[in-house]
């Protein structure tokens, strides 16, 4: 099993686990098992961002400082994504750090997880920015056969 399987078969159990910790526990008679399994989706979570996004950005953050410039920019293009793109994938690792390690010191208390105050630049305003992190151009590079097809 290649690791991109192992990770989306570990990501699809976080989910599930989280979908049914969610109903469990909100629902009219709440139970423990749901709370278990609502705790078990976030760490997984904080995992896999910890072992993949952190890991692989730090690679790549080694992998084009060994590279020479010019190189990089003959072969990626000259878009901002593409000229800062570890910059930028640290950025978005960072902000899925601070996410996803507030959501499990808040994840025994929904009051706290769920305080506005704290809720939306740990939470949302991270989630948000990586969004646009990730839409800028150049930052994911063209797949092979699309820039054969290109004219």
């Amino acid at each position: 099993m290649s690791n991109q399987k192992l990770f989306h078969l570990v990501l699809t159990a976080g989910m599930i686990m989280g979908i049914i910790g969610i109903s469990d526990s909100t629902g009219s008679s709440p139970s423990s098992s749901g709370m278990t399994l609502r705790k078990a989706s976030v760490i997984v979570f904080l995992v896999l961002t910890l072992l993949l996004e952190a890991y692989q950005t730090f690679t790549l953050v080694m992998a084009e400082r060994l590279e020479d410039p010019k190189t990089r920019t003959q072969n990626l293009g000259d878009t901002i994504g593409a000229r800062h793109r570890a910059i930028i994938f640290g950025a978005i690792a960072g902000l899925l750090l601070v996410r996803e390690i507030y959501l499990v010191s808040t994840i025994s208390s929904t009051i706290k997880q769920n305080k506005e105050e704290t809720w939306y630049p740990l939470v949302a305003l991270p989630k948000l920015m990586c969004v646009v992190l990730y839409a800028l151009p150049g930052i994911i590079p063209p797949t092979p056969s699309s820039c054969d097809s290109l004219p």
